[in-house]
């Protein structure tokens, strides 16, 4: 075949979608398929996966589109600052980076924890030539991360053995 003759960027009909459902599951080769239908052998690929995905036999796949199931499990998931990696659990076929993603598509974000109390900074002020950082944030509630933040932001020095 010629590539002129390929179709290409040429929106899928009906007809052609029944063809390739017929020829799929009859054992037909992706590359007989795409003959028959003047289609590249990765046109062929890519439109059987959207097929299967709008039928549900996908369903969950990283393959495959996010459901609005999907969506609200992740927005529940945010709200209730259940970290992405534990996500996976209640949304199989989807990976940490998946759900990253599609956080970031739907411009979810996960709640700060509330902001430094002055009483805070102070006592980080006070104690950080005296502990370290995770022991003011033992104190503080807070992570060591948050601390070595903090302090850094505001302009204090920890305390030596304490990591920056």
């Amino acid at each position: 075949m010629h590539t002129d003759d390929i179709m290409r960027g040429e929106r899928w009909t009906d007809c052609e979608d029944a063809y390739l459902i017929n020829a799929i599951v009859a054992g037909q080769s992706r590359a007989d398929a795409a003959f028959a239908l003047r289609r590249t052998e990765r046109g062929i690929q890519q439109r059987w996966r959207r097929l299967r995905c709008a039928t549900g036999a996908l369903q969950g796949s990283p393959h495959c589109w996010w459901t609005p199931d999907e969506d609200a499990l992740l927005r529940q998931g945010v709200k209730e600052q259940v970290p992405a990696r534990l996500m996976r659990e209640v949304l199989p076929g989807r990976s940490t980076r998946a759900i990253l993603h599609r956080m970031q598509r739907l411009r979810i974000r996960w709640q700060r924890q509330d902001e430094w109390t002055a009483a805070e900074v102070d006592m980080l002020r006070q104690q950080a030539r005296h502990l370290t950082a995770k022991a003011i944030a033992k104190q503080l509630g807070r992570t060591r991360s948050a601390v070595c933040g903090k302090a850094k932001r505001i302009g204090v020095t920890l305390r030596k053995g304490a990591r920056r």
